[in-house]
């Protein structure tokens, strides 16, 4: 059975937008058998807006007032250790994924454009599973149907690092500065512009 890390936090959340539309639906359904056809459309719109709008808040691009970041420890597919320890001195982006994710080639796609630019500032990738089946096979079968560089590093959660930061999705990103502390996240399928933007603060 395929299913995300989901608990504690990260798991209120999705109730929270589970829960939330329900409640948009309601609103939508009751609009539309106590109103006229205007008026009922014009109802339901204002509700899907409401509905847009938490999603946004949620999941949506969101800059961070450099919060440290958890301490995690992680082996990668190849043996590498890396820790928020060894990784000080380097921004880099954490990017969540699973190998039967969709949306998570795209967010590759941006991943390669960002560090094909920024690399030589001493950018580094690392992606950490948010699904509990991967393993290392799964990882390298998908590292290297998104053409995934070597010096990515490339991890099953271990140490429940997508529980840590929060990680309520596939396309999780976060980015952190040298010094260990979180400036960006989005949990939705990354804006590249933006992605851009957010890294030349950190190189």
């Amino acid at each position: 059975m395929m299913a995300l890390k989901l608990h504690g936090k990260k798991k209120s959340m999705v109730y929270a937008i589970a829960i939330a539309g329900a409640i948009m639906m309601l609103i939508i359904l009751q609009g539309c058998a106590r109103q006229g056809n205007a008026d009922a459309e014009k109802s339901n719109q204002a509700a899907l807006a409401r509905l847009d709008a938490l999603q946004e808040r949620l999941i949506g691009a969101k800059t961070l007032d450099h919060i440290d970041a958890p301490e995690f420890s992680l082996t990668g597919i190849n043996g590498e250790k890396v820790t928020k320890q060894s990784l000080l001195g380097s921004p880099y982006i954490l990017q969540g994924f699973a190998s039967w994710c969709a949306t998570c080639i795209e967010e590759a796609k941006k991943m390669r454009q960002v560090y094909s630019e920024y690399s030589d500032n001493g950018l580094k990738i690392v992606y950490v599973s948010v699904w509990d089946g991967e393993t290392n096979e799964t990882i390298t079968e998908f590292k290297n149907r998104v053409s995934g560089p070597d010096d990515w590093s490339w991890h099953v959660d271990t140490d429940q690092v997508a529980l840590k930061f929060e990680m309520i999705s596939t396309s999780s990103t976060i980015i952190i500065d040298r010094e260990g502390k979180m400036v960006y996240r989005d949990d939705d399928e990354s804006r590249l512009d933006r992605i851009i933007a957010e890294v030349q603060d950190v190189v």
